[in-house]
């Protein structure tokens, strides 16, 4: 992945930073569509599957170093915090 800034990031979708994201914040590795598949600097996309719901894993693949998700709704925060 060509290395983007999250503030690229919003503008090229039309989105917005939310959650305290920091927007010179660098996504350097491939965009991931799994949680369990991501490498650090990724960027997560919460995609809505037949089975599972990608915006549901997106704290799991912060965790695991994702530097943001890109979302179609706002994320809820972790039960467990």
């Amino acid at each position: 992945m060509l290395p983007l800034s999250l503030a690229e990031l919003a503008d090229i979708t039309g989105g917005r930073l939310t959650g305290g994201a920091d927007p010179a914040a660098l996504a350097m590795a491939p965009l991931a569509f799994d949680s369990r598949t991501v490498e650090p600097g990724a960027l997560f996309a919460c995609l809505k599957g037949e089975h599972t719901d990608g915006h549901d894993h997106a704290a799991a693949a912060v965790e695991a170093g994702a530097v943001a998700a890109l979302a179609a709704r706002p994320l809820r925060a972790r039960a467990d915090r």
